[in-house]
């Protein structure tokens, strides 16, 4: 779900804010903000969070390659990683039912 959906939805309160852009920058935002189905507000919110987002993730990105032992392991190695570790932690007794959960 998009975040302007999320936000209408939850009915968050707004503050307005001044930000100021050039005419030319004005109408290119607003040329794309009429071509997405988007008001000029909903469109430079995005793109801001969309710009924090990338920036967070950019960041644990450098942070986990400071961690990053080299090793590498396919899909078909990954899977059988995952069963086996399943295997020593689960038994045929502990395999999770419908009956477990509150529905």
């Amino acid at each position: 779900m998009n975040r302007s959906a999320v936000r209408k939805e939850k009915f968050m309160p707004m503050v307005s804010t001044v930000i100021l852009f050039s005419p030319e920058e004005r109408s290119c935002i607003e040329s794309y903000a009429d071509t997405k189905g988007k008001s000029f507000s909903d469109v430079v919110r995005e793109a801001i969070l969309e710009k924090i987002e990338d920036e967070a993730d950019l960041l644990a990105y450098d942070i986990a390659l400071t961690y990053d032992d080299g090793a590498s392991y396919s899909m078909s190695e990954a899977d059988n990683m995952f069963n086996e570790s399943r295997k020593r932690y689960i038994t045929p007794n502990d395999e999770p039912s419908i009956e477990d959960h509150d529905l």
